[in-house]
């Protein structure tokens, strides 16, 4: 799905000019979990919310990507800038995924 207004799911985001700043498509992860984004991907996403250009400009400075942004509290969020309704969503899904327990890794006992 494509963003062209605020009404829909943003699965993907396409770079028109008209919803987005950047020329970059951007695809979210089906999950919503940010971990494994990059920073440039990340304040993409940051351009495409229409957020602040200089709360843009410092998570570029900063290089934040997923992984970051994960560890981010609700003050600090709101410290640098990034407390959106949208952003708070996908906090709360950007986690760390741990790889499937191996049978063969468990001890027995």
């Amino acid at each position: 799905m494509v963003c062209h207004g605020p009404n829909e799911f943003w699965e993907e985001i396409d770079a028109c000019g008209r919803c987005c700043v950047s020329t970059v498509k951007l695809r979210l992860p089906d999950d919503g979990n940010l971990y494994n984004m990059s920073a440039a991907r990340f304040t993409d996403l940051l351009d495409c919310l229409r957020l602040d250009a200089q709360v843009s400009e410092a998570c570029r400075r900063r290089r934040m990507d997923g992984r970051q942004f994960s560890r981010l509290s609700e003050n600090e969020m709101e410290l640098s800038g990034l407390l959106h309704p949208v952003l708070l969503h996908f906090r709360r899904l950007t986690v760390k995924k741990q790889a499937p327990l191996r049978w063969s890794a468990v001890r027995r006992s």
